[in-house]
């Protein structure tokens, strides 16, 4: 089988596994709702990190399709090549895809949607102080998400 065949099954097959995580049967209409929508926390206004996200990966793809100033770049191919790991690398590391699916399975579970559903539950008081303390050590700035394996883990 050639690989672009094999790459149509292997979609079809993930498809067709996902599918029953986006119906609305059978599961409560508004955390289903919320869960899709993404629905959050605080943040600005007009921002919306997935819609940014999908605007730099189409950036990224009109890079990679048009043609670099050899005088600029020392290996055009590469640098194409290089703008396709960065989508890459940046699809892997988006946290709504995944904090999607997280919350279809929650919804699907009849557990309820929650904002951050990777966050650990566990986590003790004294955990937290020590974030707490860390993240005045780095001048107010949170600490790193987790990693897409991590998530993946969960």
């Amino acid at each position: 089988m050639q690989s672009a065949e094999l790459a149509a099954t292997e979609r079809k097959r993930y498809a067709e596994l996902l599918t029953p995580l986006f119906s609305p049967d059978g599961v409560d209409t508004s955390e289903y709702a919320f869960a899709l929508l993404r629905v959050g926390g605080c943040q600005d206004a007009g921002w919306d990190p997935l819609q940014e996200s999908k605007e730099m990966l189409e950036d990224l793809t009109a890079l990679t399709e048009i043609e670099l100033p050899k005088e600029k770049f020392r290996s055009v191919e590469k640098t194409s090549w290089r703008l396709g790991l960065i989508s890459y690398a940046h699809m892997t590391e988006m946290e709504a895809p995944y904090n999607v699916l997280a919350n279809l399975l929650r919804v699907r579970s009849n557990l309820p949607f929650v904002t951050n559903p990777f966050r650990d539950p566990t986590a003790s008081s004294e955990k937290t102080t020590r974030s707490r303390k860390r993240m005045k050590r780095t001048l107010f700035r949170p600490p790193p998400p987790i990693s897409p394996s991590e998530k993946t883990e969960s």
